[in-house]
């Protein structure tokens, strides 16, 4: 009787249980950029606007565009010449440059799942989303709830994603800014770094 309970519960709970086919070839976590970006996770890089991010995590995109098959930047935040600029270097490194010339960039989380429903397989891609204000309200919770879940769906299959997000721009006391958006955008992610600009060239 105990046996056909668990059945009948497992049958249930198909959608959620985890199982060896569902669980097998998944990595354990490594870092696969210096010693900031771990395969498998959720990050999001927090700074002030003009304090680096985006030339940080360019430079990271095209280093592991150069050894890794799928590595694709959502650049929402560039002019068109910029753009431009984005492309040439793009290509020359084996990243795919994405951004919101024909669609909006709040459906990208969504585009992603949806090719995963239609085949293809995230493991081991890292994709890099400049910014995350583009893709998500950061300033409601439902919203960020949400979004959390999708996003994790995509870590669990093995796809890495960096996010890159911009401080309030009101200065703590202690010269400090806080992430712009609800607790959220810092309690959900697997590693969350604060940018800071520093005058010491070092």
């Amino acid at each position: 009787m105990e046996y056909k309970n668990r059945s009948f519960l497992v049958d249930s709970l198909s959608s959620y249980v985890v199982t060896d086919e569902r669980i097998r070839g998944l990595d354990s976590a490594e870092f696969i950029w210096e010693n900031a970006i771990v395969g498998g996770h959720w990050q999001v890089w927090v700074a002030p606007p003009n304090a680096g991010k985006t030339t940080i995590a360019w430079q990271a995109a095209k280093d592991i565009g150069n050894c890794v098959e799928t590595v694709i930047y959502a650049q929402f935040d560039a002019a068109g010449p910029e753009l431009k600029e984005f492309y040439k270097e793009a290509e020359a490194h084996n990243v795919l440059l994405a951004s919101n010339l024909d669609k909006s960039p709040r459906l990208f989380i969504d585009t992603l799942l949806k090719a995963v429903a239609d085949g293809w397989n995230p493991k081991g891609a890292v994709v890099f989303v400049d910014t995350l204000k583009k893709v998500v309200k950061t300033m409601s919770k439902d919203a960020m709830e949400d979004f959390g879940i999708k996003v994790r769906r995509l870590t669990q299959m093995g796809m890495t994603i960096i996010f890159l997000h911009h401080t309030t721009k009101r200065q703590n006391t202690d010269g400090s800014f806080d992430p712009n958006g609800v607790s959220d955008v810092v309690d959900d992610p697997d590693e969350v770094f604060m940018l800071t600009i520093t005058t010491d060239e070092r």
